[in-house]
């Protein structure tokens, strides 16, 4: 997979992987993220896991298979 990272002086994006899952489940559970993300709170880290791999190459994320 093609890795891109783009960084400014208050940012840094880069390609989502696996590393990423604990962030991303933690940041959907917040109630302020909640309201405007279609899945709502997950209910554990699997619901993130499983919502990552339907939108991402899955080869990134094999390991929380």
């Amino acid at each position: 997979m093609l890795k891109i990272e783009l960084q400014s002086e208050r940012l840094q994006f880069c390609s989502l992987t696996k590393k990423h899952l604990n962030q991303v489940y933690r940041l959907h559970s917040l109630p302020q993220v909640a309201q405007y993300n279609t899945i709502g709170i997950p209910k554990n880290i699997a619901v993130t896991h499983n919502v990552l791999l339907g939108k991402l190459d899955p080869s990134n994320f094999a390991e929380h298979g």
